[in-house]
């Protein structure tokens, strides 16, 4: 996968081609790509999803409930957000807990 580290935006001849973190989708960059350009396709890419993932905190019954599901990493369908696979599950609770007995 190429990242944006190793490809120099400023010196590109002809359009560039990025893999998103996914590697499913190609993210097309015609010359001159800006930062605001890159950004602005970030977020029209990535805007809804990451909509959806704030709303599914803000409909849990009290805060406590949306910091435990935060903390554990928990999607509406229970499985795990893919940033957090590496992280063992007993670590992910061991956050949780902590977070849940600071708590007044």
């Amino acid at each position: 996968m190429v990242g944006l580290s190793s490809v120099k935006m400023a010196e590109a001849k002809r359009p560039v081609s990025l893999a998103n973190q996914l590697g499913s989708r190609v993210l097309s960059l015609s010359e001159p790509a800006s930062f605001d350009e890159i950004v602005a396709r970030y977020h029209a890419d990535h805007r809804g999803r990451a909509g959806r993932e704030l709303r599914f905190f803000e409909i849990q019954k009290s805060v406590e409930d949306a910091v435990r599901r935060a903390a554990l990493a928990e999607m509406p369908s229970g499985k795990r957000f893919r940033h957090q696979y590496r992280i063992p599950r007993t670590s992910l609770e061991q956050a949780a807990n902590r977070c849940s007995s600071t708590w007044p």
